[in-house]
C-alpha cells in the first residue's frame, strides 16, 4: 500500500537549512509533517483573519497547543520587532526627505557662488585692459 493511500491528502517536500531544522526539533517538533502542518495553519489563520483552520483535528492537535501556549511571547516579541522596524523605516523616509532639502540647498548655494563669479570675471574683462587703475586716494 503506498504512502498517498495510507493518509489523506497531498504530500509534499521541502528543503530548509539546518540551523532552522536544529531550532525545530528543540522546540519540541518530533517530525517535519507536524512542523510544516503547524506552520501553514498559522500561515492561514493570519491570511484568514485569524480563524482557526484545522484539518478537523486530524494533523498535530499537539502541535496546535504548542502554537497557542508557546508563541506569545515569540509572536509578542516579533510584533515589537516588526512596530520598531516600521517606526526605523518612517525614521528613515522622513532622512531621505530631509536629505532631498540638504541637496536643494547646497545646489542653490553654489548656482549663487557660480553667479557671483561670472559677475566678477565680466566685471574684469568691460574694464580696459593694460590701462593702469589710479589709486583710491589720487583723485586728481
Amino acid at each position: 500500500m503506498s504512502e498517498e493511500k495510507k493518509r489523506s491528502g497531498k504530500k509534499i517536500s521541502a528543503w530548509i537549512p539546518q540551523e532552522m531544522y536544529d531550532k525545530l526539533v528543540t522546540m519540541g517538533y518530533n517530525s517535519p509533517t507536524e512542523a510544516i502542518i503547524s506552520g501553514l495553519n498559522l500561515l492561514l489563520n493570519v491570511s484568514d483573519g485569524g480563524q482557526n483552520i484545522t484539518d478537523g483535528g486530524q494533523w498535530g492537535t499537539q502541535s496546535d497547543k504548542r502554537e497557542t501556549e508557546g508563541d506569545s511571547a515569540e509572536t509578542r516579541e516579533l510584533r515589537a520587532r516588526v512596530e520598531e522596524l516600521q517606526n526605523h523605516n518612517e525614521t528613515l523616509k522622513a532622512e531621505v526627505g530631509r536629505a532631498a532639502q540638504d541637496k536643494e540647498a547646497i545646489q542653490n548655494l553654489y548656482n549663487n557662488y557660480m553667479l557671483q563669479m561670472q559677475t566678477l570675471i565680466n566685471q574684469k574683462a568691460i574694464e580696459a585692459p593694460g590701462e593702469k587703475k589710479k589709486p583710491f586716494w589720487k583723485f586728481w
